[in-house]
């Protein structure tokens, strides 16, 4: 846990960029710096404390979390301390990026997240029905997918390379075996990330961006955001010939 801080960071603003360029050359994505999605972490043992809030819609026992990646692949904010009742917008909002998201993003940076996401002007997601309705909207929803999937891919290399984390065997009776279980959650995401640095020159310490003087509403700016994100990403496939004029 120690070594939290030093694995698992936030981009600094020439990473971000670094990040949206990849983002805009490869789907069309300008601004676009990552990846966020909730994911559960199953228990072995029911808990014995207030068993029932760990109880998910899979019917079973788990706690929650919320994973945000950069296109490489490495963890660059997770958030624990959820039971699995815990819907995916509610551990959203504890997430440092989105309380404090005039600190961690620059102007017109956003996140890619799935339907269950809140979506706000720094996290865009996709369209859901009935709205998906036109081809531009469908060839943006299957862009955005593509995308997208990294998180899902995270999540997946995180719990294949860490069997624990498929079944956590640990009783949730107290307290302190709450927070161990976050420690261990934690401690899993630090280990991922060293595995993806053997390969990947990060940056060592990330650098602040400078903080208005008033903290922004988060959902402020929502609704116009994704219909800008939408339109800049059908004219990139329109020009690299893959867009479609008719989509299921």
């Amino acid at each position: 846990m120690s070594l939290a801080s030093v694995h698992i960071r936030w981009p600094n603003a020439q990473r971000r960029e670094h990040l949206s360029s990849y983002a805009a050359s490869k789907c069309g994505f300008q601004g676009c710096i990552g990846a966020t999605d909730g994911t559960t972490f199953p228990l072995a043992y029911q808990p014995a404390l207030h068993p029932w809030t760990c109880y998910d819609r899979n019917s079973r026992y788990s706690l929650r979390g919320l994973i945000t990646c950069d296109w490489d692949g490495s963890i660059t904010k997770v958030v624990v301390g959820c039971t699995g009742a815990a819907p995916d917008t509610f551990v959203q909002t504890l997430a440092e990026w989105s309380e404090h998201s005039h600190i961690f993003f620059s102007a017109g940076q956003y996140l890619l997240g799935d339907k269950g996401m809140l979506y706000t002007r720094h996290v865009v997601g996709p369209l859901k029905r009935p709205e998906r309705k036109t081809a531009a909207e469908k060839n943006y929803n299957y862009q955005l997918a593509m995308l997208r999937v990294k998180s899902e891919h995270t999540i997946g290399i995180l719990k294949g390379r860490w069997g624990s984390l498929k079944e956590l065997r640990v009783g949730l009776a107290s307290d302190a075996q709450f927070s161990f279980a976050m420690d261990w959650m934690v401690a899993c995401c630090v280990l991922h990330n060293v595995c993806v640095a053997r390969g990947d020159d990060f940056p060592r310490q990330p650098l602040a961006d400078p903080s208005p003087s008033a903290i922004e509403d988060p959902e402020a700016g929502a609704l116009p955001m994704r219909p800008q994100v939408q339109n800049v990403v059908c004219a990139f496939m329109r020009e690299k010939g893959i867009y479609r004029a008719h989509m299921r």
